[in-house]
């Protein structure tokens, strides 16, 4: 629901002052989502940083493509942005790959769900 809103009210800001400047101000939202994120010691907590993250990804995802292609030469535009997207689905792919041994617990260190505390601590919300 975030990712909708934010990829809606990019246009209009975009439009008013500047790509760059548009391009900055999805910042704002990625960055507050985060560190509630990373602060959240509920359920509720966690959905308001995720759904306040989405709106800085569905706007970043508007305005990154659009920003690109206006800086980009005319020659390198079409390649440059689907470089961009090829990235973004490999960085996802690994993304999840990498969820699988920190769901489990399988990561060294303690690195992961399990935390390695044993006891039952298992080191997430709730």
């Amino acid at each position: 629901m975030g990712g909708f809103i934010g990829g809606l009210s990019i246009g209009p800001i975009a439009d008013k002052d500047g790509r760059r400047a548009a391009l900055a101000a999805t910042t704002v939202p990625l960055a507050i989502g985060t560190l509630i994120c990373g602060g959240a010691n509920s359920f509720a907590t966690m959905m308001l940083g995720r759904f306040i993250t989405g709106i800085g990804v569905g706007a970043s995802s508007q305005i990154v493509p659009l920003y690109l292609s206006e800086v980009s030469p005319p020659g390198l535009r079409g390649t440059l942005n689907g470089f961009r997207r090829v990235f973004y689905v490999v960085g996802c792919l690994l993304a999840f790959q990498l969820a699988v041994p920190l769901q489990e617990g399988a990561m060294p260190f303690g690195i992961g769900a399990g935390g390695g505390g044993g006891g039952g601590d298992r080191g997430g919300i709730g």
